[in-house]
């Protein structure tokens, strides 16, 4: 646990990753819910195609207690830096989980050199560009593992929910 004064969500990241003691990063916003063994299916995809980032679908919502779903019938594909770069621009759907930190596992020397930049708002679109283009080999599942809770009052909610 790390306490300081609040200097924004990059210098927490940053942070975060100078002292992160293992070989890998997962990010998670405090308000959102990941399924019970999350990180042992991105890791044995990472592993499985020798990937550097390993992400897993996701399903945003206003649900307080979001339970997961069973499911067995998922694929797993993996592709290259610059089609993942391209993802980022071809539908919502995948340009919001790209360009995300959360529902990833991220090799931690892919930040060799980079920062989160200090005072921006989407920090982490910044970043995952900057990941992406780093990495070999990229290994997405369609397995939903990640729940994004979206507070009906945000923005970001108000905009979605009138398809702005």
């Amino acid at each position: 646990m790390i306490h300081q004064t609040n200097q924004g969500i990059a210098t927490v990241r940053n942070a975060g990753v100078k002292l992160a003691k293992g070989d890998y990063l997962f990010w998670i916003d405090s308000d959102d819910y990941i399924k019970e063994n999350i990180i042992e299916r991105l890791y044995e995809n990472l592993v499985a195609y020798d990937a550097d980032i390993s992400i897993c679908d996701f399903i945003k919502g206003s649900e307080i207690n979001y339970i997961f779903p069973e499911e067995n019938n998922f694929t797993v594909e993996c592709f290259s830096n610059q089609h993942g770069l391209e993802l980022i621009y071809k539908n919502a759907h995948y340009s919001f989980i790209m360009a995300a930190s959360w529902a990833k596992l991220i090799k931690k020397d892919l930040y060799n050199g980079l920062q989160y930049p200090d005072g921006k708002i989407f920090e982490d679109i910044y970043m995952s560009h900057h990941l992406i283009n780093k990495c070999k080999k990229i290994v997405f599942t369609n397995e939903v593992m990640y729940y994004y809770y979206q507070w009906p009052e945000s923005i970001l909610g108000k905009q979605f929910s009138y398809g702005v």
